[in-house]
């Protein structure tokens, strides 16, 4: 594993809810909330009935409000605060039979809301009670109509194939099962929704390698970096897997926590996660940007990659990669391939007066 200063993922301690006045007993899943980077919301029930709500931006301040409710949930972009108490929700499906006495952990939406999906946890098998078995359900709103499938974590992505305008909704989920004492751990990415006519998504699997030590550690949630096209698998007991969204490649994996982690969302902004441990540690992971292009290129010795990133996060480290690949695709008279990657270049190393030279001498000759 990298040394911490290399690492292509930057962990910190944003802050500890004990610290804020949080009492530890209420720092699980069932009384803390985390809808978006925003705000934090817990629901205390003693020492009388209390909704606290954290805004990221000040979290040292946080507005403790004497309200009685079941669960509590702050809105992802702005100060309204739904509760959960008498009045009924609106049905949007039954469950699956797979989901029949689970404990429901995470129910999400893609960007259109025409894709729902909702995740449940069972006990383990009799042969590895430790390992809780993941159902998911994956609804179509547009077609009213469900698919059961085994997964402990899943969430959407939006992803530009070339050749189509229109970007593809992805489903990404992880598995962790046990089957006659054999354990298999996936990552599958799939396009929902293919638009006819128009280049697919060609849909990816990968291993989730976990260490002999962590058998019985699952996936307890899913995360993805739109802003650098990686996707984040955070395990019950705190470890971290990345891979990039494009190819299922794995990037890497650490431990980020000693404590369980119950709660993460998505720091936008800054292309990261938070995660919530039981501890009342809220830690932030960011992508390191002065290193992932190098551990890639360097580490892992995947130079398509390494590049890629660079162009997708406008990134540093691929210089003598990029300049080296638009070199190779000017020497094959590749030029149009040549252009794209010129105008792509990160942090517009080749759009330069001597690129555009270089065509202008091509194009007299031709």
């Amino acid at each position: 594993m990298a040394a911490a200063a290399n690492a292509p993922i930057t962990m910190k301690e944003a802050l500890t809810l004990p610290s804020i006045g949080i009492n530890p007993q209420f720092i699980t899943f069932t009384h803390v909330t985390m809808e978006s980077d925003k705000y934090i919301c817990v629901r205390e029930t003693s020492p009388q009935n209390s909704v606290v709500i954290i805004d990221m931006s000040m979290p040292n301040q946080p507005l403790r409000r004497p309200i009685t409710a079941d669960s509590a949930l702050m809105n992802p972009n702005s100060r309204i605060l739904a509760l959960k108490g008498e009045s009924e929700p609106a049905k949007m499906f039954d469950r699956t039979a797979n989901l029949a006495s689970n404990q429901i952990i995470n129910y999400r939406c893609d960007p259109a809301e025409k894709w729902l999906v909702l995740i449940g946890i069972a006990p383990g098998s009799a042969e590895r009670p430790q390992l809780v078995k993941g159902n998911m359900q994956l609804f179509s709103v547009d077609q009213q109509r469900s698919q059961a499938l085994e997964a402990h974590g899943a969430a959407f992505a939006s992803f530009k194939v070339p050749g189509n305008e229109n970007p593809s909704t992805l489903i990404c989920f992880a598995s962790k099962t046990s089957n006659a004492g054999q354990l298999t751990s996936k990552l599958h990415v799939i396009e929902l929704g293919a638009q006819p006519g128009k280049p697919a998504f060609t849909k990816k699997q990968a291993d989730l390698f976990f260490p002999p030590d962590f058998a019985d550690d699952f996936p307890v949630a899913m995360q993805i970096s739109h802003k650098y096209g990686l996707i984040y698998v955070i395990t019950k007991l705190g470890l971290l897997f990345v891979y990039d969204l494009e190819t299922a490649t794995a990037v890497y994996r650490n431990r980020i926590s000693p404590d369980p982690i119950f709660l993460t969302s998505e720091a936008s902004s800054v292309g990261g996660f938070y995660a919530v441990n039981r501890r009342g540690q809220v830690l932030l992971a960011t992508v390191n940007e002065a290193t992932i292009v190098p551990f890639v290129s360097g580490q892992l010795n995947n130079l398509e990659l390494a590049v890629n990133l660079a162009k997708r996060g406008n990134l540093p480290g691929a210089e003598n990669l990029v300049v080296q690949r638009f070199q190779e695709l000017f020497s094959q008279t590749k030029y149009k391939e040549a252009a794209e990657l010129a105008a792509e270049s990160p942090q517009g190393l080749l759009r330069t007066p001597d690129t555009v030279a270089m065509f202008q001498v091509q194009l007299f000759w031709m």
